[in-house]
């Protein structure tokens, strides 16, 4: 899910990993998805992907601020007033 439209790259990308899967299931294979690593597409188990443990991304870290700014996607960070404190007298 994305919250900018999709780009030329975007629907290259697809197109490739589509035409992937058609060859994948023409020659035979199941129980794979296709994906890229490196630059170069593969074949990749589900099995395999589906049995590693869950990877978390602090949204207030560097990979996150990376992933924002690569995909152009705004900030949804919510405005914080500041906290005014009352002196008594």
């Amino acid at each position: 899910i994305r919250s900018v439209p999709a780009n030329s790259y975007d629907s290259t990308y697809c197109s490739v990993l589509g035409q992937m899967a058609v060859h994948g299931a023409m020659a035979g294979y199941s129980g794979i998805t296709v994906g890229q690593i490196y630059s170069r597409y593969c074949y990749l188990p589900i099995h395999a992907i589906t049995n590693q443990k869950g990877k978390r991304v602090n949204p207030k870290g560097r990979w996150f601020f990376r992933m924002q700014e690569a995909t152009k996607q705004p900030n949804f960070t919510p405005d914080v007033p500041a906290v005014v404190e009352a002196h008594g007298s």
